[in-house]
């Protein structure tokens, strides 16, 4: 019997286990933003993708994971709810503020009402 009770609990968490690790390398969509891309020359990055939203704008804030690069800005674009808009902008780093070690991650978002960020969207600029 307690073999049994043993194989038992020993199952469940190989179970378990298989049923985390199925999902860990799903990709979070993201139904406000798809095909972002940026590259880089001279520390000017052009950003280019498409949105989807009945807003006229999204918001963007660059980060290392510590420090915030470059604050919260608006970007404006002409969107309708329904179908995909291509957008493009330029975000300027200069060298200087650019970590030694470490990730920039450019995170693109949309507001609501309150001013919460909503769909956000992280991209690896560095």
């Amino acid at each position: 019997m307690r073999i049994l009770f043993i194989f038992f609990v020993l199952s469940f968490m190989q179970i378990q286990t298989l049923h985390t690790d199925s999902n860990e390398n799903v990709p979070i969509k993201n139904e406000l933003f798809r095909h972002v891309k940026a590259s880089e020359k001279n520390g000017v990055y052009e950003v280019k993708g498409e949105i989807r939203s009945n807003k006229k704008e999204f918001y963007y804030i660059v980060e290392d994971g510590h420090n915030e690069l470059i604050t919260e800005k608006r970007q404006k674009v002409n969107t309708t709810s329904s179908k995909w808009s291509k957008f493009s902008f330029e975000v300027v780093l200069p060298k200087e503020s650019m970590p030694k070690n470490g990730t920039v991650i450019l995170y693109l978002f949309e507001k609501d009402s309150q001013g919460k960020q909503l769909h956000i969207s992280p991209i690896v600029l560095d």
